[in-house]
């Protein structure tokens, strides 16, 4: 009968079988710590590689005062905005569109461009342009009055009795390209005349 019960020993399996299980736990829990750690890691990867891309995207994306520029000189010598054509409709025939312009410049480059109803194609006037206080442009939260120009900023030129003037900065030195008569064109600021600054506010991300 001792001999029997020395044999078969039940306590020894009982504590073969609670070491198995023990070692299974504790494997199972190096596994989970490791596949959290991974994750982690992983994780942390995906954010970094996001906000790169998104850095880059913003970058390529954001609208500069350069990019306005190039946009504007690539459409030198056109005839799309002469006078006597009538570009965006009926209303615009035997009109001055250097307002037009500019508008269609600026929304072409990105940017957010002033116009007096979000319903309808209605670009400022080049007056407004002129105007320091204008509504139209400051409501739009992009732009900022500047008193020396750069390469892209928009340059008007108002006039108490008339349409006045609009065009893009080429130039610090006092050139900008405009849609005339005939065609765009790039001209020397006039002599005598104000001149008023916007410049594109490419640091802000409403913009």
């Amino acid at each position: 009968m001792y001999i029997k019960l020395f044999h078969s020993k039940p306590w020894l399996t009982e504590v073969r079988t609670t070491m198995r299980l023990s070692l299974l736990s504790v494997i199972t829990w190096c596994l989970l710590g490791v596949a959290h750690a991974s994750i982690l890691e992983w994780d942390s990867n995906l954010v970094d590689i996001t906000r790169e891309s998104t850095l880059e995207f913003d970058l390529e994306n954001r609208v500069s005062s350069y990019k306005i520029y190039k946009t504007a000189k690539k459409y030198k010598g056109s005839k799309s905005w002469r006078k006597s054509g009538c570009l965006h409709g009926i209303r615009y025939c035997g009109k001055y569109k250097c307002n037009l312009y500019v508008y269609d410049v600026l929304k072409e480059s990105g940017a957010v461009a002033p116009r007096r109803h979000w319903y309808i194609y209605s670009p400022i006037s080049a007056n407004e342009w002129g105007n320091r206080r204008s509504k139209y442009v400051l409501k739009t939260g992009c732009y900022t009055n500047v008193r020396s120009c750069r390469k892209g900023d928009v340059v008007a030129f108002p006039v108490r009795s008339g349409s006045g003037h609009v065009g893009i900065v080429t130039s610090k030195s006092g050139y900008y390209i405009s849609a005339g008569t005939y065609s765009v064109q790039i001209k020397p600021f006039p002599r005598g005349r104000k001149r008023v600054y916007w410049r594109y506010k490419s640091w802000s991300r409403k913009c």
